[in-house]
């Protein structure tokens, strides 16, 4: 009778997963494509991700991240989508007037982001084929699949329970942030890093349960992990500070410096040969990293005149939409405060969403992608938090009767 439960409950879990792929696939193949971002990606992802071999080349390095790159550029040569000619890909950085095309060094005083694929299409003249946007969008729902599967690890670590699993996890499954965008869109490496930081956090809270979270492997594990996150999206880092943070309180002696020390410089390793500008740039690492953020700061600014700043008013309503769910949190926290896997979930989480929130205080610039950190940081150690503490409070009353009866008899 056991046996046919549990092909039961097996079928059941392998239809409502095929149900949630299913779902995704099709949101992903009918959403129409984003009009900046998308084509965009496609024509960057054309050149391989190492070759600085043009002036034009080496500024995408330095504007970008690269792993999307690398995961799309064989995407579109395998598939035959890689469409646009080579003269293309040169008209593109500048057009007639010599005003930046969004892919180049200098930037105008103010860009005005087109807001429809016609607008694109009339600003520059092509915009990417139907085909090739829905091969990337199936990668990054790949990577959204992998980012889910180390989140419900941690669940399942902390929760003992797949089912609970499941039910922590369901937040990033339905908000509509990543599965209404974030899980398919192909317009940076968003996605990736996020899928990264949540491996980063399966690998640290695995260790801390087992006692080695401040050990070589984790340490030199959470130095990859950081290292393909940062080289997905900037705010990577922030998983990486977390990391810092947890070893400051929590490791022993010489462990405090050394392993800080050594999650950061594989960190460093694995973001230079990502993006091999780094290394390989006559201006030297520590130049061309400055650069980077020159850049970020350049396009926010840029942006940010073509738009108008984010209000301090606007701040608090789109970035602190999830000041409700503080006090729960508090309450809950309190509570698991003392169970193993807390540390790690609560630092990691900490620390991404303060990092993301000081840098969208500091730019005064906010798109929709820039609040994953925050809905990841919070979402998920408030579902894990909530669960467990409402596991834990029906088990009491049980426990505490059994005990009653114990001494009676």
């Amino acid at each position: 009778m056991r046996g046919w439960v549990r092909v039961v409950r097996g079928a059941g879990w392998a239809c409502a997963i095929a149900a949630v792929a299913v779902l995704h696939i099709w949101q992903a193949v009918v959403t129409p494509t984003f009009a900046f971002d998308e084509p965009l990606w496609f024509m960057r992802s054309q050149v391989f991700p190492a070759d600085l071999s043009k002036h034009g080349y080496r500024y995408w390095a330095i504007d970008i991240p690269a792993v999307n790159r690398w995961v799309w550029y064989p995407i579109l040569k395998a598939t035959g989508l890689d469409v646009v000619p080579e003269g293309e890909k040169e008209v593109w950085q500048l057009d007639d007037d010599g005003r930046i095309c969004f892919f180049t060094w200098r930037l105008p005083d103010a860009i005005k982001l087109p807001g429809t694929l016609e607008e694109w299409k009339a600003e520059h003249g092509y915009y990417a084929p139907r085909k090739a946007v829905i091969a990337m969008r199936m990668a990054n729902l790949a990577a959204y699949a992998a980012m889910v599967f180390c989140l419900w690890i941690v669940a399942k670590i902390a929760l003992e329970s797949g089912v609970l699993a499941v039910l922590a996890i369901a937040p990033v499954l339905i908000t509509p942030l990543f599965a209404g965008r974030m899980a398919f869109e192909s317009s940076s490496g968003d996605i990736y890093c996020m899928a990264a930081m949540a491996g980063g956090l399966a690998l640290w809270t695995r260790g801390h349960c087992k006692g080695h979270a401040a050990e070589w492997p984790t340490a030199v594990g959470m130095g990859v992990l950081c290292g393909i996150a940062t080289a997905s999206k900037h705010v990577g880092i922030f998983a990486l500070a977390a990391y810092w943070v947890y070893l400051l309180i929590y490791a022993e002696g010489w462990r405090k410096a050394v392993f800080p020390a050594i999650s950061s410089a594989v960190a460093f390793v694995v973001f230079a040969v990502i993006d091999p500008v780094v290394i390989v740039d006559p201006a030297g690492p520590v130049r061309v990293c400055i650069q980077m953020v020159e850049r970020r700061f350049q396009l926010v600014r840029a942006i940010v005149a073509g738009r108008g700043p984010l209000t301090w008013t606007e701040y608090c309503e789109k970035a602190l939409f999830w000041w409700p769910l503080l006090p729960v949190m508090i309450y809950a926290g309190w509570h698991c405060r003392k169970e193993a896997w807390f540390a790690p979930v609560a630092i990691w989480g900490a620390v991404c969403v303060a990092g993301a929130l000081w840098g969208l205080a500091l730019t005064r610039l906010l798109t929709p992608h820039y609040l994953a950190p925050v809905e990841l940081g919070i979402y998920f150690p408030a579902a894990l938090m909530v669960i467990a503490r409402t596991r834990a409070a029906r088990a009491t009353p049980t426990a505490a009767g059994q005990d009653g009866v114990a001494g009676g008899v």
